[in-house]
C-alpha cells in the first residue's frame, strides 16, 4: 500500500521525495560497507518506499 501522504504530493514533490529516499538508501549501504548498520530490514523499507513513490509518480505521468 501506498502511504497517504505520498499520494497526496504533486509530481514534483514526489521526484524531491524519491531523491531524498535514493541519498537515504546510499548513505545505509555506505554504512553497511563500513560496519555502522546493523539493521538490515531498514535498508529493505527504505527500497520498498523508493519503488512506491516511482510507481506513483509513474502512475501520475500518464
Amino acid at each position: 500500500m501506498i502511504p497517504e501522504e505520498i499520494k497526496k504530493k504533486n509530481t514534483v514533490e514526489l521526484r524531491e521525495v524519491v531523491q531524498s529516499l535514493k541519498k537515504e538508501y546510499f548513505d545505509l549501504k555506505m554504512g553497511l560497507a563500513i560496519g555502522q548498520v546493523t539493521d538490515f530490514s531498514q535498508m529493505r523499507k527504505v527500497r520498498v518506499k523508493i519503488a512506491q513513490a516511482l510507481t506513483l509518480l509513474n502512475m501520475k505521468k500518464k
